[in-house]
Protein backbone atom coordinates (compact mmCIF):
# COMPACT_ATOMS: atom_id res chain seq x y z
CA UNK A 1 0.00 0.00 0.00
CA UNK A 2 2.72 1.82 -1.15
CA UNK A 3 1.94 6.13 -1.63
CA UNK A 4 -0.48 6.41 0.78
CA UNK A 5 -1.63 9.65 2.14
CA UNK A 6 -3.40 10.33 5.45
CA UNK A 7 -5.34 13.10 6.20
CA UNK A 8 -6.89 14.62 9.14
CA UNK A 9 -4.79 12.89 11.99
CA UNK A 10 -4.28 15.61 14.47
CA UNK A 11 -2.73 12.98 17.60
CA UNK A 12 -0.57 10.59 18.40
CA UNK A 13 -2.95 7.66 18.78
CA UNK A 14 -4.25 8.17 15.59
CA UNK A 15 -0.94 7.96 14.07
CA UNK A 16 -0.22 4.59 15.96
CA UNK A 17 -3.23 3.09 14.77
CA UNK A 18 -2.84 3.52 11.06
CA UNK A 19 0.79 2.76 11.15
CA UNK A 20 -0.32 -0.60 12.99
CA UNK A 21 -3.20 -1.20 10.64
CA UNK A 22 -1.33 -0.38 7.43
CA UNK A 23 2.30 -1.09 8.02
CA UNK A 24 4.75 1.61 9.25
CA UNK A 25 6.56 3.30 6.55
CA UNK A 26 4.04 1.89 3.64
CA UNK A 27 2.24 5.19 3.64
CA UNK A 28 3.39 8.97 3.53
CA UNK A 29 1.86 12.33 4.66
CA UNK A 30 2.63 13.72 1.43
CA UNK A 31 0.88 17.24 0.57
CA UNK A 32 1.30 17.21 -2.91
CA UNK A 33 -1.94 15.44 -4.49
CA UNK A 34 -0.01 13.96 -7.38
CA UNK A 35 2.35 12.22 -5.53
CA UNK A 36 -0.40 9.67 -3.63
CA UNK A 37 -2.34 6.75 -5.57
CA UNK A 38 -4.54 6.13 -2.53
CA UNK A 39 -6.11 9.08 0.67
CA UNK A 40 -7.04 7.57 3.77
CA UNK A 41 -8.70 9.97 6.13
CA UNK A 42 -9.10 9.70 9.98
CA UNK A 43 -11.24 12.25 11.07
CA UNK A 44 -12.25 13.02 14.76
CA UNK A 45 -15.84 13.89 14.94
CA UNK A 46 -17.87 14.75 17.85
CA UNK A 47 -21.53 14.29 18.08
CA UNK A 48 -23.90 15.18 21.89
CA UNK A 49 -19.68 15.12 23.34
CA UNK A 50 -19.19 12.06 21.99
CA UNK A 51 -15.59 10.90 19.79
CA UNK A 52 -15.94 9.01 17.35
CA UNK A 53 -12.98 8.07 14.65
CA UNK A 54 -13.35 7.10 11.43
CA UNK A 55 -11.66 6.16 8.84
CA UNK A 56 -12.52 6.59 4.98
CA UNK A 57 -10.91 5.55 2.21
CA UNK A 58 -12.79 7.77 -0.35
CA UNK A 59 -12.59 6.27 -4.32
CA UNK A 60 -14.32 6.00 -7.63
CA UNK A 61 -17.85 3.80 -6.83
CA UNK A 62 -16.89 3.48 -3.55
CA UNK A 63 -20.23 4.11 -1.37
CA UNK A 64 -19.77 2.08 2.20
CA UNK A 65 -16.45 3.91 2.80
CA UNK A 66 -17.64 7.03 2.73
CA UNK A 67 -19.54 9.46 5.41
CA UNK A 68 -23.03 10.41 3.65
CA UNK A 69 -24.36 14.03 5.14
CA UNK A 70 -27.44 12.48 5.91
CA UNK A 71 -26.27 10.36 8.72
CA UNK A 72 -24.80 13.45 10.38
CA UNK A 73 -28.72 14.50 10.84
CA UNK A 74 -29.17 11.08 12.32
CA UNK A 75 -26.67 11.00 14.58
CA UNK A 76 -27.39 14.89 15.80
CA UNK A 77 -31.07 12.94 16.63
CA UNK A 78 -29.68 10.00 18.27
CA UNK A 79 -27.49 11.26 20.89
CA UNK A 80 -30.82 13.16 22.21
CA UNK A 81 -32.89 9.89 22.93
CA UNK A 82 -32.96 9.68 26.49
CA UNK A 83 -32.70 5.52 26.52
CA UNK A 84 -29.88 5.19 24.77
CA UNK A 85 -27.97 3.29 27.52
CA UNK A 86 -30.83 0.77 27.78
CA UNK A 87 -30.76 0.02 24.14
CA UNK A 88 -29.39 -3.36 21.71
CA UNK A 89 -29.05 -1.74 18.78
CA UNK A 90 -28.98 -2.72 14.92
CA UNK A 91 -27.36 -0.77 11.90
CA UNK A 92 -28.35 -1.42 8.16
CA UNK A 93 -25.86 -0.95 5.50
CA UNK A 94 -23.24 0.47 8.31
CA UNK A 95 -20.90 1.76 5.66
CA UNK A 96 -18.18 3.86 7.59
CA UNK A 97 -20.08 2.69 10.81
CA UNK A 98 -20.29 6.11 12.49
CA UNK A 99 -23.74 6.24 12.78
CA UNK A 100 -24.06 2.60 15.12
CA UNK A 101 -20.49 3.76 16.54
CA UNK A 102 -22.03 7.24 17.99
CA UNK A 103 -24.67 5.32 19.48
CA UNK A 104 -22.37 2.91 21.59
CA UNK A 105 -20.16 6.20 22.73
CA UNK A 106 -23.71 7.18 23.86
CA UNK A 107 -23.91 4.39 25.91
CA UNK A 108 -25.79 1.84 24.11
CA UNK A 109 -25.99 -1.45 25.81
CA UNK A 110 -25.00 -3.47 22.57
CA UNK A 111 -24.28 -2.24 19.03
CA UNK A 112 -24.45 -4.75 15.68
CA UNK A 113 -22.90 -3.34 12.74
CA UNK A 114 -23.55 -4.89 9.41
CA UNK A 115 -23.07 -4.41 5.80
CA UNK A 116 -21.99 -6.72 2.60
CA UNK A 117 -19.16 -8.99 3.11
CA UNK A 118 -17.33 -6.69 1.04
CA UNK A 119 -17.70 -3.78 3.44
CA UNK A 120 -16.38 -5.79 6.65
CA UNK A 121 -13.08 -5.36 6.89
CA UNK A 122 -13.50 -1.60 6.45
CA UNK A 123 -16.34 -1.70 9.32
CA UNK A 124 -14.24 -4.03 11.12
CA UNK A 125 -11.48 -1.10 11.33
CA UNK A 126 -13.49 1.41 12.42
CA UNK A 127 -14.86 -1.04 15.25
CA UNK A 128 -11.49 -1.89 16.05
CA UNK A 129 -10.08 2.03 15.91
CA UNK A 130 -12.71 3.64 18.58
CA UNK A 131 -11.81 0.99 20.62
CA UNK A 132 -8.35 1.38 20.85
CA UNK A 133 -8.75 5.16 20.89
CA UNK A 134 -11.15 4.90 23.82
CA UNK A 135 -13.71 6.90 22.26
CA UNK A 136 -16.60 3.23 22.46
CA UNK A 137 -16.09 0.64 25.09
CA UNK A 138 -14.76 -3.19 24.74
CA UNK A 139 -17.04 -5.76 24.13
CA UNK A 140 -20.34 -3.76 23.18
CA UNK A 141 -19.90 -3.43 19.34
CA UNK A 142 -19.82 -6.14 16.79
CA UNK A 143 -19.68 -6.68 13.31
CA UNK A 144 -21.73 -8.99 10.89
CA UNK A 145 -22.04 -9.08 7.39
CA UNK A 146 -26.03 -9.22 6.45
CA UNK A 147 -27.57 -9.37 3.24
CA UNK A 148 -31.00 -7.79 2.67
CA UNK A 149 -33.88 -9.98 2.51
CA UNK A 150 -33.02 -12.05 4.81
CA UNK A 151 -32.40 -11.74 8.91
CA UNK A 152 -28.83 -12.52 8.73
CA UNK A 153 -29.56 -15.62 11.78
CA UNK A 154 -30.73 -12.66 13.71
CA UNK A 155 -34.49 -13.15 15.89
CA UNK A 156 -37.08 -10.99 15.66
CA UNK A 157 -37.69 -8.34 18.36
CA UNK A 158 -33.58 -8.80 19.18
CA UNK A 159 -32.92 -5.38 18.61
CA UNK A 160 -35.04 -2.08 20.49
CA UNK A 161 -33.50 -0.08 18.00
CA UNK A 162 -32.64 -0.47 14.00
CA UNK A 163 -30.75 2.61 12.60
CA UNK A 164 -31.18 2.90 8.57
CA UNK A 165 -29.36 5.79 7.30
CA UNK A 166 -28.89 6.49 3.71
CA UNK A 167 -29.91 3.46 2.64
CA UNK A 168 -32.92 3.72 0.01
CA UNK A 169 -31.33 4.61 -3.04
CA UNK A 170 -31.48 1.42 -5.30
CA UNK A 171 -34.96 0.64 -6.46
CA UNK A 172 -33.66 -3.14 -6.64
CA UNK A 173 -33.19 -3.37 -2.95
CA UNK A 174 -36.19 -1.88 -1.73
CA UNK A 175 -38.10 -5.21 -1.63
CA UNK A 176 -34.90 -6.80 -0.02
CA UNK A 177 -34.80 -4.28 2.90
CA UNK A 178 -37.98 -3.69 3.65
CA UNK A 179 -38.30 -7.72 4.19
CA UNK A 180 -35.58 -7.62 6.43
CA UNK A 181 -37.17 -5.09 8.48
CA UNK A 182 -40.19 -7.03 8.54
CA UNK A 183 -37.98 -10.08 9.99
CA UNK A 184 -36.41 -8.34 12.75
CA UNK A 185 -38.89 -5.66 14.39
CA UNK A 186 -41.70 -6.46 16.78
CA UNK A 187 -44.56 -4.27 18.24
CA UNK A 188 -40.95 -3.14 20.86
CA UNK A 189 -38.87 -2.23 18.25
CA UNK A 190 -38.54 1.31 16.61
CA UNK A 191 -36.77 2.21 13.23
CA UNK A 192 -35.00 5.39 12.88
CA UNK A 193 -34.50 5.90 9.37
CA UNK A 194 -32.22 8.75 7.84
CA UNK A 195 -32.88 9.39 4.02
CA UNK A 196 -31.82 11.80 1.44
CA UNK A 197 -34.17 12.16 -1.44
CA UNK A 198 -32.78 11.98 -4.68
CA UNK A 199 -35.24 10.77 -7.25
CA UNK A 200 -38.34 11.05 -4.87
CA UNK A 201 -40.78 9.78 -7.35
CA UNK A 202 -38.69 6.73 -7.38
CA UNK A 203 -37.82 6.25 -3.72
CA UNK A 204 -41.47 6.55 -2.33
CA UNK A 205 -42.02 3.39 -3.85
CA UNK A 206 -39.77 1.69 -0.57
CA UNK A 207 -42.22 3.83 1.82
CA UNK A 208 -45.43 2.89 0.30
CA UNK A 209 -44.55 -0.57 0.45
CA UNK A 210 -43.18 -0.51 4.38
CA UNK A 211 -46.70 1.66 4.52
CA UNK A 212 -48.61 -1.94 4.48
CA UNK A 213 -47.35 -3.01 7.73
CA UNK A 214 -45.08 -0.02 9.22
CA UNK A 215 -46.30 3.07 10.53
CA UNK A 216 -43.85 6.09 9.39
CA UNK A 217 -44.04 9.42 11.53
CA UNK A 218 -42.04 11.76 10.73
CA UNK A 219 -39.66 13.27 12.76
CA UNK A 220 -38.43 16.70 12.74
CA UNK A 221 -34.91 17.95 12.10
CA UNK A 222 -33.01 21.04 11.39
CA UNK A 223 -32.89 20.30 7.60
CA UNK A 224 -36.51 19.32 6.88
CA UNK A 225 -37.47 22.35 5.88
CA UNK A 226 -35.45 22.49 2.71
CA UNK A 227 -37.29 18.91 1.69
CA UNK A 228 -34.16 17.38 1.00
CA UNK A 229 -33.75 15.28 3.94
CA UNK A 230 -36.07 13.15 5.68
CA UNK A 231 -35.76 11.61 9.27
CA UNK A 232 -38.53 8.71 10.34
CA UNK A 233 -39.48 6.60 13.54
CA UNK A 234 -40.66 3.55 11.65
CA UNK A 235 -42.86 1.16 13.61
CA UNK A 236 -45.30 -1.86 13.22
CA UNK A 237 -48.75 -0.88 13.24
CA UNK A 238 -51.43 -2.10 15.66
CA UNK A 239 -53.49 -4.31 14.23
CA UNK A 240 -55.23 -7.60 14.58
CA UNK A 241 -54.76 -8.01 10.60
CA UNK A 242 -50.87 -7.57 11.23
CA UNK A 243 -50.04 -11.55 10.70
CA UNK A 244 -51.95 -12.37 7.44
CA UNK A 245 -50.43 -8.71 6.31
CA UNK A 246 -46.90 -10.44 6.97
CA UNK A 247 -47.50 -13.53 5.86
CA UNK A 248 -49.11 -11.73 2.41
CA UNK A 249 -45.83 -9.87 1.91
CA UNK A 250 -43.49 -12.22 2.75
CA UNK A 251 -44.92 -15.09 0.84
CA UNK A 252 -44.48 -12.28 -2.70
CA UNK A 253 -41.06 -11.09 -1.68
CA UNK A 254 -40.00 -15.28 -1.06
CA UNK A 255 -38.76 -14.71 2.05
CA UNK A 256 -39.15 -16.04 5.36
CA UNK A 257 -42.30 -15.98 7.77
CA UNK A 258 -41.42 -14.65 10.75
CA UNK A 259 -42.44 -16.12 13.80
CA UNK A 260 -46.38 -15.90 14.75
CA UNK A 261 -46.99 -12.14 15.63
CA UNK A 262 -48.24 -10.78 18.97
CA UNK A 263 -51.12 -8.48 18.54
CA UNK A 264 -52.34 -7.60 22.30
CA UNK A 265 -52.33 -3.57 22.01
CA UNK A 266 -50.26 -3.59 24.53
CA UNK A 267 -47.32 -1.54 25.51
CA UNK A 268 -45.01 -0.40 23.14
CA UNK A 269 -42.23 -1.03 25.40
CA UNK A 270 -39.05 1.09 26.38
CA UNK A 271 -38.26 2.10 23.38
CA UNK A 272 -42.17 3.28 22.50
CA UNK A 273 -41.51 6.00 25.13
CA UNK A 274 -38.03 7.33 23.25
CA UNK A 275 -40.45 9.56 21.32
CA UNK A 276 -43.04 10.88 23.74
CA UNK A 277 -40.22 12.22 25.84
CA UNK A 278 -39.22 14.85 22.36
CA UNK A 279 -40.60 17.53 21.38
CA UNK A 280 -40.88 16.66 17.69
Amino acid sequence: MRGLKVLGVTDERSVLFLEEAFGKGHFSYATSPGAVQTVVQMNTITHGGNDIAVVQIPRRGSIETQIWPVSCILMDFLVTLPLISHSDVLELGSGCGMVGLVAAAAGAKHVVLTDTEEAIDHLQMNAVANVQLGHVPDNVVDVQALEWGSDGSFSRGQFSLILVSDCVYMPHLFSKLANTLRLLADKNTSILLAHQWRNREAEQAFFQEISTIFEVSELSCAHACEGEFLLANIQLKKTTQLHSIVNSCAMESGGPLPEELDHEEGDMGAMGDFFSLIDT
